[in-house]
Parts: structure tokens; C-alpha cells; sequence
């Protein structure tokens, strides 16, 4: 049963990526040259967008008032699609580089659908999947998002 429901959810997440990858395929292409360029700077700025994002979300929402939680509620939804966004970026690299040990060209599609696989099975290992490999997927892909969203020349946030 829950090979079923691992499954299902990285097929769901793959699905997910896909979807991502189709309709901003030119952006996700610039986050992904980010990524590549500086994954540490990327982690960097991930780790304090995440700090402030969500941090504010948990300020924001515990001052009190409807008008204030719904400007959390913005604040943390966008820092949620902008770590989706960058995680389907994880995943079509690391798929990009699983594939390139077989030495032949593979689709994009191949790409992100092995990069899911490979993330989700390494995230789902007790301990180091839950508070390293996963966190660590989320914040390099969120940090090459913002770097690449500030970086001048990138079209802006409405873009990505």
C-alpha cells in the first residue's frame, strides 16, 4: 500500500513539473542556467527567502485581522510557487545529469519524469531524505528562482 501511494505521488509530482516546465519553459530555462551557474549562492538565498517568506506568513497571520492574515496568506503562496517552480528546476537537472550516464540524448520529458523519480526517492529516505536531501531540493531551487527573478535583465517577477 504504501508503494502504491509513493507512486502515485511521484507521478502526481512529475505530472506537476511537467505542467511547470510546458507553460514557462523559456523562464524555467533562466533558472535553471542560474542553478547550474551557482548552487551555493542559490542555497544562500534560498535559506533567507524561505526565512522571510514563510516567517512573515507566521508574523503576519498571528498579529491578527483579516486584511493582514490575507496579506500573509499572499506573501507565503507566492514563496510556495516560487519553491515549486524551483524544485521542477531541481528535478529536470538532476534528471539531465542521471541521464547523461547513459551518454545519449534524452527528451526533456525523460528529464524532469527521472529528476522526480530519482528527488522523491532520495527525499523519501528516513532522516537524511526528510532533513537534508529534500529540504536542501527545495531551497537551492527556490534561491536560483529569486536570483534569477532579481537578476537585472530577467523580465521581472510577473514572468515567472
Amino acid at each position: 500500500m504504501v508503494v502504491v501511494i509513493f507512486v502515485g505521488g511521484v507521478i502526481a509530482l512529475s505530472s506537476l513539473f511537467l505542467i511547470v516546465r510546458g507553460l514557462f519553459d523559456a523562464r524555467k530555462l533562466e533558472v535553471q542556467a542560474t542553478l547550474v551557474a551557482s548552487p551555493v549562492k542559490s542555497f544562500i538565498v534560498g535559506s533567507l527567502a524561505a526565512g522571510v517568506g514563510f516567517g512573515s506568513f507566521a508574523g503576519l497571520v498571528t498579529i491578527g485581522g483579516p486584511l493582514v492574515a490575507v496579506v500573509g496568506l499572499i506573501v507565503a503562496g507566492t514563496a510556495s510557487l516560487a519553491a515549486v517552480f524551483g524544485l521542477a528546476t531541481v528535478a529536470t537537472v538532476v534528471g539531465e545529469r542521471v541521464l547523461a550516464l547513459r551518454e545519449r540524448k534524452s527528451s526533456p520529458f525523460s528529464q524532469t519524469s527521472v529528476g522526480t523519480a530519482v528527488l522523491a526517492t532520495s527525499a523519501a529516505l528516513p532522516f537524511l531524505g526528510w532533513f537534508v536531501i529534500g529540504p536542501l531540493a527545495v531551497l537551492i531551487g527556490l534561491g536560483a528562482v529569486v536570483l534569477t527573478v532579481r537578476r537585472p535583465g530577467a523580465g521581472g517577477a510577473a514572468a515567472a
